[in-house]
């Protein structure tokens, strides 16, 4: 018995990986357990890899070699591939043995990997169901462990805050200010606003609104019918004096039509022209006569012209240039009512009558992607997530584009009419139609990992089949172009270049996205270099200062427009680099970041994803650093030699956005420096008993790297914020509720209280607070934290393994990235904290009612949703009663 050896059962567990880091009890259901479907997270099994998920990864390691040296090739700034491992020559009975759930460290490019972000989580929104995209804001705060603690504690704080005096009952200190200070006024701002009825109600309203056609209506005469001619008699009533008219037009065509170049402009103006009328006594406005033989385009282009109007003038209204200042000052513009919005009731009223659920046409649709354009640019309707509406709205607009074939090239259609009597121009309007709906819906829709496939499958079967023609796609553009539209045929070169850059985005989405299976990291770090290689060369940053050297040289005229306005094609050429650069920046430091979020998690349980994990996090932070740079720029005015100032109302929102996202990572990064330098000190702590002189040491020299670091990104933080605030917030509102939300955060910062309102909640249910039910359930629902697991959150922040890949080659990377942001005002930073102005607020509200918690409760609450609703309340989501 002595001799015998022991043996021991090698047992399978069979609980969930979460569930064995929370050390709570499993009932292993798949594909998701009970505990983790209840508390909305991930659920994660450990199982062996199959002999045919190791064919395939013996056939891929095969071709890795030779694509990998073709990208490496590729000259990319700041840009490193990492070098594939050169250990494949093993035989394929050691490689059956592996298991590819826990690759070697040296072989990780060949992980295969489930993108577990990618999954929807179904949370509860005001006892609504939606699903999160896998990128959006509360996808992001949600699956960042640090984020997520952070505001979830912040969030909870909020609801258990029930009288004046509980900020000393909530565990915080004596004088700590709570975020009511720093939102307040814009909580009040928020009231008292209305906008107008946002786009996708609308267009759901009407779509599907039983209605008689416009044919139907008009009477057997031919005369108009009542309700037109009153439609019409409230348009003259509302509609600015005619220079009033003339003079947006010419605005909309010389800046805003050349960015969003959906418009046939021969037949939008020839058909305005035919409605626009002088009047017998010469007035000063305009007289509107509608031609009943031809009542529909005409009606069509009236909408377009309402739409155009009112983009124009919110446009001229935030434009610094001074010509334009002083023309809207001459012409009284500068009423808010001048352009009034009742328009867009009319203009409501309109699309009914033209029922195109039943009459499609290629001039509703360029009126659609108008509005969408001027509520997506709205300062006071800047949407930061894809609510229900956004997508079904985006939906709808695609498949009116299908239905009218617009996604099939125009050279394939047979013309049945004689050359004489067909208008050329529609061909080129179709193909610049179906680039418009692709671009706006993808810009919404990839920054939120979703919407790629279809745009990608009909790209593959459409436009690629005449990219490997004999005809290429701007030759065909300019073969059907007349030469009075000659303008025309850059802006439309732009477009689709724009149109490519979307496309091989979205190809990124794809090989991220859990319908095509498990991919490597080296798959999506090659769509990674791809996406960067072809920005560089489509877009590259150099036609700044070329624009700048050639000094705007290459311009035409829109000889169809009254007064022949000019287009200089170098501006538009810059702001679209400009704008393409922060898009693509923005949405491959979100898929990055997810992905190091997604890695981070498994390295929790195992250590060997500790390289994947450290490489995705550096090339995060690159990319959130480059973006960083490009906002300080625009906030700095340095580019004001580059891009003229009228065309930055058309970036506002990307950059409010990328702000946003920026300032999440700045920091969820600064979150996780703070508990690493607890846990260093911690470590010297406890080598202080054995040691002595321990200034010197390696621990310490990590210490102070962290806390340098740390600091940067703070004064980084502080920075970006107060240049924020001195531009873009005076007037963009969803930029000011961003500002907010992250001067509170600068407040705790400033305070040293940062780390402990991350940890506040969780540490007062685990001392024992009762917290009631209902506010559990909210917590849950809203961040996907479950109360119950307040020790699993608190021990996640301090993880050995997270802590450990936080190691000193890591933080003298961040470091180095720092400084080569080259900021001079960095270092000069003032040292006070961002506070409100405290005079404003006590002018807006009474003395002692910015401590009242009740007064604010649920607006506080409402105001968290910067992260998930569209800016504005949920008026905007409501479509005007109709007459």
């Amino acid at each position: 018995m002595l001799g015998r050896p022991i043996r021991k059962r090698n047992r399978v567990s069979l609980s969930c990986l979460e569930c064995k880091a929370r050390k709570t009890k499993c009932d292993k259901k798949r594909p998701r357990c009970g505990r983790c479907e209840k508390s909305g997270t991930c659920c994660t099994y450990n199982t062996p890899a199959s002999p045919l998920s190791n064919d395939r990864n013996i056939q891929h390691s095969t071709t890795a070699t030779t694509n990998v040296s073709d990208l490496s090739a590729t000259s990319l700034d700041h840009f490193s591939l990492p070098e594939v491992s050169k250990s494949i020559s093993r035989t394929s009975s050691d490689k059956a043995t592996d298991d590819l759930s826990s690759p070697k460290q040296e072989e990780w490019h060949h992980l295969w990997i489930k993108f577990t972000d990618s999954e929807d989580t179904i949370v509860s929104l005001e006892q609504k169901i939606y699903l999160h995209k896998p990128y959006s804001i509360v996808a992001t705060l949600q699956r960042d462990r640090y984020l997520r603690a952070f505001f979830g504690s912040a969030w909870g704080l909020t609801l258990l805050t029930d009288d004046k005096n509980s900020t000393g009952n909530n565990g915080s200190k004596t004088q700590e200010k709570s975020i009511y200070h720093f939102i307040g006024d814009f909580i009040h701002k928020a009231k008292s606003q209305k906008g107008p009825c946002a786009f996708p109600a609308l267009i759901h309203y009407f779509m599907f609104a039983p209605n008689d056609s416009l044919e139907e209506s008009l009477n057997s005469d031919g005369s108009l019918p009542a309700v037109l001619i009153k439609i019409l008699e409230e348009i003259e009533a509302l509609l600015p004096a005619k220079s009033a008219v003339e003079f947006l037009l010419q605005y909309f065509y010389s800046t805003l039509y050349p960015v969003y170049p959906f418009l046939n402009v021969a037949t939008f103006e020839k058909s305005i022209r035919s409605v626009l009328h002088d009047g017998l006594h010469q007035t000063s406005r305009y007289i509107l006569k509608l031609d009943s033989k031809n009542a529909r385009p005409l009606l069509e282009n009236l909408c377009i012209l309402i739409i155009v109007l009112k983009l124009s003038y919110a446009a001229a209204c935030n434009d610094k240039d001074p010509s334009v200042v002083q023309s809207i000052a001459s012409l009284g513009l500068r009423d808010q009512d001048s352009v009034p919005d009742e328009l867009l009731i009319i203009f409501q009223k309109c699309l009914l009558l033209l029922n195109i659920s039943t009459f499609t046409s290629e001039d509703v649709l360029c009126c659609m992607l108008y509005y969408w354009t001027f509520q997506a640019l709205s300062n006071t309707n800047a949407i930061f997530k894809l609510p229900s509406q956004v997508l079904l709205g985006l939906g709808l607009v695609l498949q009116l584009a299908t239905v009218l074939g617009l996604h099939k090239d125009p050279s394939n259609f047979k013309i049945l009419t004689k050359p004489t009597q067909f208008n050329k121009s529609l061909l080129n309007y179709r193909r610049k139609l179906w680039l418009g709906v692709c671009t706006l819906r993808m810009s919404e829709l990839l920054p939120n990992g979703c919407g790629s496939y279809l745009n990608n499958t009909v790209y593959e079967k459409t436009f690629r089949e005449r990219a490997q023609s004999d005809s290429p796609y701007m030759s065909a553009v300019r073969t059907d172009s007349v030469e009075a539209s000659e303008y025309d045929v850059p802006l439309h070169e732009i477009c689709y270049l724009e149109y490519q850059m979307f496309n091989e985005w979205g190809k990124l989405n794809i090989a991220c996205s859990p319908l095509t299976g498990q991919n490597t990291l080296l798959d999506i770090e090659k769509c990674l270099a791809q996406c960067e290689s072809r920005l560089h060369r489509l877009f590259p940053l150099s036609n700044l200062e070329k624009s700048a050297l050639q000094g705007r040289s290459s311009s035409g005229c829109v000889s169809y427009a009254r007064g022949q306005p000019t287009i200089r094609f170098d501006d538009i050429k810059t702001v679209k680099t400009f704008s393409l650069n922060c898009q693509g920046r923005l949405l491959l430091q979100t898929v990055t970041g997810a992905l190091a979020n997604d890695l981070e998690n498994k390295l929790r349980l195992d250590q060997q994803y500790l390289a994947p994990f450290q490489h995705f996090m550096k090339e995060s932070f690159r990319y959130c650093m480059e973006l960083t740079k490009l906002i300080l720029k625009y906030f700095e005015n340095d580019l004001e030699a580059f891009m003229p100032q009228r065309l930055e109302y058309t970036l506002n929102r990307t950059i409010a956005f990328s702000l946003l996202r920026v300032s999440m990572t700045l920091t969820s990064i600064i979150i996780r420096l703070s508990f690493c330098e607890k846990n260093v000190k911690e470590l010297i702590h406890s080598e202080s008993f054995l040691y002595e002189n321990l200034e010197s040491s390696a621990l310490s020299r990590r210490l102070k790297l962290v806390q340098d670091v740390k600091t940067t990104l703070q004064n980084l933080l502080k920075f970006l914020l107060d240049a924020a605030s001195k531009t873009l917030c005076r007037t963009h509102h969803g930029c000011q509720k961003a500002v907010a939300i992250f001067k509170y955060v600068v407040y705790l910062i400033d305070g040293e209280s940062l780390m402990d309102v991350t940890n506040r909640l969780w540490d007062q249910f685990s001392k024992g607070k009762k917290i009631p039910d209902n506010l559990r359930d909210s917590i849950l629902f809203k961040w996907g934290v479950d109360l119950e697991e307040s020790e699993a959150i608190k021990d996640e922040l301090l993880n050995v393994n997270t802590m450990e890949a936080l190691d000193v080659t890591f933080l003298a990377f961040l470091q180095d990235s720092l400084s080569r942001l080259d900021i001079p005002k960095l270092s000069k930073v003032r040292s006070e904290p961002l506070h409100v102005n405290e005079t404003e607020n006590q002018a807006v509200f009474s003395d002692g009612l910015l401590d009242d918690a009740n007064f604010f409760s649920s607006d506080v609450l409402s105001f968290f949703d910067i992260f998930e609703e569209a800016s504005g309340d949920a008026d905007l989501f409501r479509v005007t009663p109709m007459l």
